[in-house]
């Protein structure tokens, strides 16, 4: 009787090596795939925004882009509150439920996200344009009309991501991103280049932001139909099933992470908008578009592993998720690294050549958010890595010491110093946020997120 059991338990381990080792080359097939184009996509996508911005820069001149980016820093601060969390938490349960094969839960929980996000975005625009309207006469009526026609994004925005998470879950992370990282801003260009042949007020925001709804609603016509044709048939010839009570205990911190990372994000803009005026925040956000070129690559490579984060860590195959997590960082510090160089080299003469010269001062927030983005960079996906495996609260208390940091930095440093002054608090609170969650990944998980582990 040992020595059958014996045997049988050297049958047993030898066929889960078998399918462990054939499931890690496929993991690892479907990672170098996925990540490829992920990257290829962010690129392609990172690209036209900068594209974008110049085109828009130099037909608009800093005041009127500046009005612009403040109105759409206010639609994205009211998107991620209309999200309610459930971004994250989308993506993790359905990978869950895909995996466990509950169906009901499944559709339960896209039902009750769409139906929450869609309530909350069409309140939140409602509350939005009756606080702009009184405040119309310190605002100015153009910039009221160009936040009013913004506000029409919120509810497609909104809706457009929901569904985009859900195909991500469902594992089609190259789907998930076609339509808003390429179509939506190859039609806004599109736009933008037949109101300057045609000779329209393309330097007006409002016009501009009326371009940015119409390329908007071709990719919520898109993301629908997509959607319905990756979703499982089971889901969709099940009843729904309802855990809302359980869903939104998970999704609160989820939310309160979203809104301590938006803070973060967008508190300089807003804040150089109400400290300063259009032109410095125009100004400012030439600096932020190409600093945001740095960290492209660690982007990309979160939404190519964060549902197999998931699945790794409840597997508990924690030698498989430390390579995934090490190799991830070392190839996006290395996709920064040249990006950093040549930005902060050679920006003095990139940047009035590329924008014009009404943008020459956005050299020095430039060369300040690049560091402090590949910085950031180099200590890993840290912030998934928590929310991945379970650990948000962690990840809301490491965002809302950053955002803290960062409020109060912006507040002293941009009457002095304008763009300058919002660019050093900005990268501040985003190393400190950076190596926080790094420790607390440690901690909690026993994982190395830096790029600097050596793998055996």
């Amino acid at each position: 009787k040992p020595l059958c059991q014996r045997v049988l338990n050297t049958i047993k381990q030898q066929a889960r090596n078998f399918i462990i080792k054939n499931a890690t080359d496929g993991l690892r097939s479907y990672l170098i795939r996925g990540a490829t184009g992920t990257v290829v996509l962010a690129a392609i996508g990172n690209i036209l925004a900068l594209v974008i911005s110049v085109v828009m820069a130099r037909m608009m001149g800093a005041e009127e882009f500046g009005i612009y980016a403040y109105t759409m820093s206010i639609v994205n601060l009211l998107f991620v509150i209309s999200m309610l969390g459930l971004s994250q938490l989308i993506i993790r349960e359905i990978a869950a439920y895909r995996a466990n094969q509950t169906w009901n839960l499944m559709r339960g929980l896209l039902k009750r996200a769409n139906q929450a996000t869609f309530i909350a975005s069409v309140v939140m625009a409602l509350g939005a344009a009756i606080f702009a309207f009184v405040m119309i006469e310190r605002i100015g009526e153009h910039a009221f009309h160009t936040f009013l026609i913004g506000l029409i994004l919120l509810p497609l925005l909104v809706l457009i991501h929901l569904w985009a998470t859900t195909i991500r879950g469902l594992g089609h992370i190259l789907l998930s991103q076609v339509p808003m990282v390429v179509i939506r801003p190859c039609l806004f260009l599109i736009l933008l280049g037949a109101a300057y042949l045609f000779r329209e007020d393309g330097s007006s925001a409002t016009k501009a932001m009326s371009m940015q709804v119409i390329a908007t609603a071709v990719p919520f016509v898109i993301m629908l139909a997509t959607l319905w044709k990756v979703l499982p048939v089971e889901t969709k010839n099940t009843s729904p099933a309802f855990q809302t009570k359980v869903w939104m205990k998970s999704a609160w911190p989820l939310f309160f992470v979203s809104a301590m990372l938006i803070v973060n994000q967008q508190t300089d803009i807003l804040m150089l908008g109400a400290f300063k005026n259009a032109k410095e925040v125009g100004i400012y956000r030439v600096a932020q578009r190409g600093a945001e070129l740095v960290s492209f690559g660690l982007v990309a490579v979160n939404m190519a592993i964060g549902p197999t984060i998931s699945t790794l860590y409840t597997k508990c195959e924690m030698q498989q998720l430390q390579r995934i997590v090490t190799r991830s960082a070392q190839a996006a510090l290395v996709f920064s690294f040249p990006l950093v160089f040549g930005l902060v080299i050679f920006g003095s003469k990139l940047v009035p050549f590329v924008y014009g010269a009404e943008f020459a001062s956005a050299v020095k927030p430039l060369a300040i958010l690049c560091v402090a983005s590949f910085l950031a960079v180099s200590l890993g996906s840290v912030g998934l890595l928590l929310t991945m495996c379970g650990h948000e609260r962690d990840t809301a208390k490491g965002f809302a010491f950053a955002a803290v940091i960062n409020v109060i930095l912006n507040a002293f440093m941009i009457p002095m110093w304008g763009a300058k002054g919002a660019a050093i608090a900005t990268g501040t609170s985003m190393i400190s946020w950076s190596v926080l969650l790094a420790l607390l990944v440690y901690r909690r998980i026993g994982i190395n997120a830096t790029a600097f582990l050596r793998l055996s």
